[in-house]
């Protein structure tokens, strides 16, 4: 039996769409690629991150909406 990953190894739920990467605690998955992210999110992509209060969006069409205090830094790459 191997051993599980150890509690240094856990990550946060993300989820990847074409241009970001979503990191959270708890994501509400709905119907048609739907989602929804009530509490504190962390998005990033190469040459830019960000936080904001929540999040919706839609894995199918690759979209995403923040709200609550959107805080972006891009690094100009």
């Amino acid at each position: 039996m191997s051993p599980g990953p150890s509690p240094s190894a856990a990550s946060k739920p993300s989820i990847e769409i074409p241009e970001y990467k979503l990191e959270t605690d708890e994501f509400v998955r709905k119907g048609n690629g739907d989602f929804t992210i009530p509490h504190h999110v962390t998005f990033s992509r190469p040459g830019s991150d960000g936080v904001a209060d929540r999040a919706e969006g839609n894995t199918q069409r690759g979209t995403v909406s923040l709200f609550g205090n959107v805080v972006l830094h891009d690094n100009g790459n």
